[in-house]
């Protein structure tokens, strides 16, 4: 019977730390936290409100520099990279999707889609109709020329993660995706969320105060004095 080789991951945390200085001290938010994302594979991290999870959420998508350790992807570490090559991979490699949706209010919500693009210099037309067909996938068809303010906030939420899809990401970032929806929009916006991954074969790192939704990722951490525990 023959066994197969685990996949590489595609982003590893290795020794991650961050700390702030105080009038009174050193404040350890983050403590040696290791973690690895596989291809295709979904991970929450749960825990308190000021246990981490977003910082470490944005020290893994390089919004963010830890104190100590380092972002690896693909096995190579991008910590010492610049800022300017640091947004050409955050552009090219990772999807975001925060608890509040951040969509334009002066754009559509076809034009929110399609700004990733945009900013990556891609051709407009070819852009408007993949924005159309995220749209279409996440059951917006009818919404398209609306704006954000003319949208339910399950709707907002349902552009901003075509919006995240947009530069077909191979890492999906959510930092409390459903946390300001009512549970209905809740189950069905992560629902989606799920559904679109596992068919674009999206690797997932998602905080979030919902330990039911994190029960259906493969991995869930918790994130306790700053490290995370299985």
């Amino acid at each position: 019977m023959s066994s197969q080789t685990p996949s590489a991951p595609v982003l590893q945390l290795v020794g991650i730390s961050k700390a702030f200085r105080q009038p009174s001290g050193t404040l350890e938010i983050l403590k040696n936290v290791n973690l690895d994302l596989h291809p295709g594979k979904k991970v929450a991290i749960v825990g308190q409100s000021g246990s981490g999870k977003s910082t470490l959420l944005q020290i893994a998508g390089l919004l963010d520099k830890p104190t100590a350790g380092e972002v690896r992807l693909d096995g190579a570490s991008v910590t010492p990279l610049g800022d300017t090559q640091k947004a050409h991979l955050r552009n090219k490699t990772f999807g975001f999707v925060y608890q509040y949706h951040h969509l334009l209010a002066e754009f559509t919500a076809l034009e929110n889609v399609m700004m990733p693009a945009l900013i990556g210099n891609k051709n407009a037309r070819d852009a408007q109709r993949m924005a159309e067909g995220l749209l279409e996938a996440v059951g917006l068809t009818e919404r398209m020329a609306h704006h954000p303010a003319h949208l339910s906030g399950g709707e907002q939420q349902r552009v901003a993660l075509a919006r995240a899809l947009m530069n077909k990401p191979r890492v999906l970032l959510a930092d409390e995706p459903t946390g300001n929806l009512d549970p209905h929009s809740a189950d069905a916006v992560f629902n989606l969320f799920t559904q679109l991954a596992d068919k674009d074969g999206l690797s997932v790192l998602m905080v979030t105060h919902n330990t039911e939704l994190a029960k259906k990722c493969d991995v869930v951490y918790t994130m306790r004095e700053g490290g995370v525990e299985d």
